[in-house]
């Protein structure tokens, strides 16, 4: 009998998938569905979306939209990830300083990493649940797209990567 790691990655392509993280410190937004359904339409192969919430909304308590997952986490839980994995000891309520979220952005991959397992994704990124994602191969060659470990927006690395 195979694992679902190996049926996965039977089923799939020669890739895996990219994981999508959307940190929502509070309620939905009411273009919540609109921008999940548009991304996931535009990318159906590609794109798992990760939602990271303080609790399930009620209406999502049974998903059935496919690569739409919800994570709740509450604040607690954020400051031990941010603590274990960061080392970095946080003494406010995440969630109430929903700004001081996205600070912590360029490290989602790291403090979810229980939500991504690498057999099913070979990248993640984030973004926010207001902007307008069109299809991601209309940007990028998968191809050539394997041989970095970092794709950005910035001509050159941000920080020291040399030491």
């Amino acid at each position: 009998m195979k694992s679902p790691q190996q049926a996965y990655l039977k089923r799939s392509t020669s890739r895996r998938k990219i994981a999508f993280f959307w940190v929502i410190p509070g309620e939905l937004p009411y273009y919540f569905e609109v921008s999940i359904l548009t991304l996931l339409a535009s990318n159906p192969k590609y794109i798992d979306v990760h939602v990271i919430v303080p609790k399930i909304p009620s209406q999502y308590d049974n998903n059935t939209i496919p690569s739409l997952y919800f994570h709740p986490v509450s604040s607690t839980n954020w400051r031990n990830r941010v603590k274990k994995k960061l080392h970095l000891p946080i003494n406010y309520d995440m969630l109430a300083k929903g700004k001081k979220l996205a600070d912590f952005k360029p490290f989602l991959g790291k403090l979810f990493s229980d939500f991504i397992p690498e057999w099913k994704y070979e990248w993640w990124t984030y973004g926010d649940s207001d902007g307008i994602y069109g299809s991601f191969d209309l940007f990028f060659n998968y191809t050539s797209f394997s041989k970095y470990e970092i794709v950005s927006g910035y001509s050159k690395p941000l920080g020291n990567v040399n030491n």
